[in-house]
């Protein structure tokens, strides 16, 4: 793993004060293009259209622009045929942070009728995001919450890539000046899955606000929105599940299924998935050294019933780690394996370069 903290090999991706979520989004794109994905398709929402490459060459408004109703883009991983299918819904002024985002965990999106404003389809997509409960269309698309502050400019944006397999990366933020939680997506590798895994990633999208530099109940970053009760729009974790009982799963286990397939079994209640809280992050004190360790994240696959005879391992999380009690405050660095490549937001530790302060 080599995670890439720049978006143009020069400029960092952290501490960014995006002048919309637009911009946010466009260096997000240049951060993956530098860690090795690529844009196989985009479209800037007004009468540029390319089925092969990337015309979205501004965090702007106007021609090429990303901050432009129903601007879009498809970014590849490196090596693989996922993909995902990121398009602007913005409606005016500070309206930016709707979008509407679809997975493709193999298909690729090669089909429906893309054009400027019209994004492409896959056999296997996913809708992950929308403002329609993830009923809308690309005919008829609408814009789910992509980062729960409103205002342009609001908000400090950071985000990263993997330049190696497996390739993923994560994007946070949190409000100016108060650093309280307000964005997560990402595409996490998940560690020791199973062998027949037929995806073995997890996606984080939450967009909810916090009220706290420690998180709320249901915000983005907070323990609540990763266990197993928790429902749209508070559930951060998503993903397709894998095999059990001799069968592959196809069903997508997101934001808008009924119930969550996927959630974080508590490590202290590995005999009952039915906890309604993650109890390792809730009870789990310093050591007695006075240092409290990064935790692990056990993501747990179910068969649709929340009972102990239907839940199987998915793996634990690569690029997001637990904070235990007593909770640290958004921004704070942490050290894991080296000097601050780590840092918290909500109850959560994500990346960090290592080097730079961190600007709430």
């Amino acid at each position: 793993m080599s995670l890439i903290f720049t978006y143009d090999g020069v400029n960092s991706s952290l501490n960014l004060t995006a002048i919309t979520f637009a911009w946010a989004i466009y260096y997000l794109k240049q951060t993956l293009k530098q860690a090795g994905w690529t844009v196989v398709k985009s479209g800037d929402g007004l009468s540029a259209y390319s089925s092969s490459s990337d015309i979205i060459s501004t965090g702007n408004t106007g021609a090429n622009g990303m901050d432009n109703n129903k601007a879009w883009f498809v970014v590849q991983m490196p090596s693989t045929t996922r993909q995902m299918c990121l398009q602007c819904m913005r409606t005016g002024a500070n309206t930016s942070y709707l979008w509407r985002i679809k997975y493709s965990k193999g298909a690729g999106f090669s089909g429906g009728s893309p054009s400027a404003t019209r994004v492409p389809s896959a056999t296997d997509e996913v809708i992950v995001l929308d403002g329609s409960s993830g009923s809308s269309t690309d005919a008829a698309p609408t814009g789910g919450t992509f980062c729960g502050v409103t205002a342009d400019s609001g908000f400090r944006f950071h985000c990263c890539a993997d330049n190696a397999s497996p390739y993923g990366f994560l994007s946070w933020g949190w409000q100016n000046t108060v650093g309280y939680p307000c964005h997560a997506f990402g595409l996490d590798p998940i560690l020791g899955p199973c062998a027949a895994d037929a995806d073995p990633y997890i996606l984080h999208m939450s967009g909810v606000l916090s009220n706290s530099i420690y998180g709320n109940a249901g915000s983005a970053w907070h323990d609540t929105s990763f266990n197993q009760y928790a429902s749209a729009p508070y559930r951060q974790l998503h993903g397709w599940n894998y095999y059990f009982s001799g069968s592959l799963q196809t069903t997508w286990c997101g934001g808008y299924a009924t119930p969550s397939l996927f959630g974080c079994l508590p490590a202290s209640y590995q005999g009952n998935p039915n906890a309604s809280y993650t109890g390792y992050w809730y009870f789990l004190q310093a050591n007695a050294d006075n240092k409290d360790d990064p935790l692990p994240i056990f993501i747990v696959a179910s068969a649709g019933t929340y009972n102990n005879a239907n839940q199987y391992r998915k793996g634990y999380l690569s690029l997001v780690r637990a904070v235990g009690q007593p909770a640290r405050a958004t921004g704070s660095r942490y050290t894991i394996n080296s000097t601050y490549d780590g840092v918290v937001i909500g109850r959560c530790i994500v990346p960090w370069d290592g080097s730079s302060t961190v600007t709430l």
